[in-house]
């Protein structure tokens, strides 16, 4: 629950960033790779290391921008 009140924090402020770059189609774009392949992550099965995977996005994208 933590984690979920934490994202909806950081969230739109990394959303207004990401859309603030000039190079904001290819971070969208490497978003969406990385979300995918989480998605088949969970999808295998592999809950934690999806959910992991997932955090470490949102810690990245927020530590980048």
């Amino acid at each position: 629950k933590r984690d979920y009140i934490l994202y909806h924090r950081k969230a739109p402020r990394i959303v207004s960033e990401i859309e603030s770059r000039a190079d904001s189609r290819k971070i969208w774009e490497r978003v969406y790779e990385r979300l995918r392949d989480i998605t088949q992550t969970i999808f295998n099965g592999e809950l934690e290391r999806g959910y992991q995977c997932y955090k470490s996005l949102v810690i990245e994208l927020d530590s980048q921008l």
